[in-house]
């Protein structure tokens, strides 16, 4: 069973290291086994695909917040152009973080089921991997694996055990086709967000624009939790 604490990030215990390449990354054991069965069918339809970002300890998420709320890191506008966040309001600079970074304890990428992929079989020498929509679509350098994705989702819309929990554009969190989750898995930590203990966890952080998350946090927990 997963409890609060590892869906909170706060927790890795549940967590086995997967190697891929040079780099070490942190899964569920379901995720892992799913993911290789994934990667079976897409070398067989003709992609290498890799995955660019897994779990993420709150540490980290909160490192990523942070530095976008003090400025260290770009914050995107929708179509994905950097904002003036000088001339945002502090809720305005918080809810722009939102649409394409979680607020630490609430990311998905806590959890061990979320993976961000991408086809190395298609990323040109010395390319900078972006995790962007115009990569993913037309003349995009992974459009044709994501294309071969998209076809897959017609089909099921739980392929290989992975939901894609970010493929709408609304009110909410960017739209991201590279975002897979392992379904089983997410629905049981989805089950274990409480909004009033995740209030009083954030309460308790060092977390920049705090006082604009607190007092927004009805509407934030409504457009950008799970």
């Amino acid at each position: 069973m997963i409890s609060l604490a590892q869906c909170m990030g706060a927790d890795c215990s549940h967590l086995v290291s997967f190697q891929q390449d040079q780099q070490n990354f942190k899964l569920h054991p379901q995720t892992v086994s799913a993911w290789q069965v994934f990667c079976t069918y897409a070398a067989n339809a003709g992609f290498q695909p890799k995955i660019a970002s897994a779990h993420r300890p709150f540490e980290r998420q909160l490192l990523i917040w942070n530095e976008k709320a003090t400025g260290k890191r770009p914050v995107l506008d929708n179509d994905e152009k950097p904002l003036d966040i000088n001339s945002l309001t502090e809720r305005e600079l918080s809810l722009a973080i939102l649409r394409w970074s979680a607020l630490p304890g609430l990311s998905r990428h806590h959890w061990g089921s979320e993976i961000d992929i991408y086809d190395a079989s298609a990323m040109p020498q010395d390319y900078t991997l972006q995790l962007t929509v115009e990569e993913t679509k037309g003349s995009g350098v992974f459009a044709g694996f994501y294309t071969w994705l998209d076809a897959q989702y017609e089909i099921s819309q739980d392929y290989c055990g992975f939901s894609r929990p970010y493929m709408s554009v609304g009110n909410g969190v960017a739209k991201e086709p590279w975002h897979l989750s392992l379904l089983a898995l997410a629905s049981q930590c989805e089950a274990l967000v409480d909004k009033t203990k995740a209030y009083e966890f954030i309460a308790g952080q060092n977390i920049e624009l705090k006082d604009a998350v607190l007092n927004n946090f009805d509407e934030i927990f409504e457009r950008f939790v799970c």
